[in-house]
């Protein structure tokens, strides 16, 4: 299950990788539609078929999308995302079991057993987090609560963000130095649309980090 912050057009920008309901589509208009009121949303459906048009409405080109790929979308309709550190506290904080085991219960309601030796009540917590972190289409958009995502995450190496929300490189940069033993992270299909890059932290770069792969991202290589 995922909760979604409600959008604003203000914070919606071209090219951003959106959700709208279980389906996901890329900005590609926004502003007005001829015959209609108010401001519209122009998307391309990741699906095929999803769509009515190509981009265009009444004989006038708003952008341009594959053959029934195109539809307009009201501003209600959109889901901004939810943050990393929401979809920890919801999936990792619903644990149970005492003893040398535990479970944590996954999305899809199943349960991964953890075998607990000799931990104290905090470390068992920490313990159920998992060192290879899986977060696939969860409508993450942003890290939220930095310091919960520090304190939750610091044993994690790997990290898979692909087909998630996320549009900004500033987010991508946080989420690396907000855990200090990853080593591996997969970020296809975030379309990173701001591209400013923070500058450099005063406590120095990332040592751990050995590769990152941001397939469909939108980023050329010089980039």
């Amino acid at each position: 299950q995922h909760y979604f912050i409600q959008s604003n057009l203000s914070m919606v920008r071209i090219g951003q990788r959106v959700q709208v309901g279980d389906h996901c589509a890329l900005v590609k208009y926004i502003g007005p539609v001829a015959g209609t009121d108010g401001e519209w949303v122009g998307v391309e459906w990741e699906e095929e078929g999803r769509g009515k048009h190509d981009g265009s409405h009444q004989e006038v080109r708003y952008f341009t999308s594959k053959p029934l790929h195109g539809s307009f979308v009201r501003e209600q309709k959109l889901s901004s995302g939810t943050t990393l550190s929401e979809v920890l506290e919801l999936r990792y904080n619903n644990v149970s079991g005492v003893g040398d085991e535990m479970s944590i219960y996954n999305r899809d309601n199943s349960s991964t057993s953890v075998e607990l030796v000799g931990l104290s009540e905090t470390d068992q917590r920490r313990a159920a987090m998992l060192t290879h972190l899986v977060m696939r289409e969860e409508g993450i958009v942003a890290v939220g609560d930095a310091a919960y995502v520090r304190e939750q995450c610091e044993n994690t190496e790997t990290l898979d963000m692909s087909l998630n929300l996320v549009f900004s490189v500033e987010e991508l940069v946080k989420l690396v130095y907000l855990m200090p033993r990853l080593k591996g992270v997969q970020f296809k299909g975030n379309v990173l649309v701001e591209r400013a890059v923070p500058g450099v932290r005063e406590d120095g770069p990332h040592t751990s980090l050995e590769r990152i792969y941001l397939a469909s991202s939108g980023l050329s290589w010089s980039e």
